[in-house]
């Protein structure tokens, strides 16, 4: 009986030394699976970051050679304003040379006859013309007759 005992008890021990040790082996499983999973889910997470971040710096790429764009456009425009302004100037300061030209060849004209030469170059010749200082006072009344003959024409 003694032996009975035993070996019933040999058995149960050992069922129970099984049935722990099936337990170990399942929880190991579950922890294995676990980290299995862990790992996944942080590879996906890496994966997803790196996705994310790819895209955020096609975004900036493309913000860049947008601005890069944009600037050369304003700076083209400001070049092409600066040209238009200086040819506005250069027109406006041609066109007062050509009105100071004329006032001085009117001048002249009233101080003295107007002479041409062969080669078609003016030159003025004195004829009864007014002193320099007397051409200086009577500028202003000069203009005015200027005007009214331009009026008249």
């Amino acid at each position: 009986m003694a032996d009975t005992v035993i070996s019933k008890s040999n058995a149960a021990e050992k069922e129970l030394e099984k049935r722990l040790l099936q337990q170990a082996l399942e929880r190991d499983k579950k922890l294995e699976e676990q980290d299995r999973k862990k790992k996944e889910d942080a590879k996906m997470r890496d994966i997803q970051i790196r996705t994310t971040l790819a895209h955020q710096m096609n975004e900036k790429k493309k913000h860049r050679l947008q601005e890069e764009e944009d600037n050369k456009k304003f700076v083209k425009m400001i070049i092409d304003q600066d040209e238009q302004d200086r040819k506005i100037q250069r027109d406006k300061k041609t066109q007062d040379l050509q009105k100071l030209k004329a006032l001085q060849e009117f001048q002249l004209g009233q101080m003295g006859a107007l002479e041409h030469s062969p080669d078609s170059k003016k030159h003025f010749k004195k004829q009864n013309s007014m002193h320099p200082e007397e051409m200086r006072m009577n500028r202003e009344l000069i203009k005015e007759i200027h005007e009214m003959k331009q009026k008249n024409s």
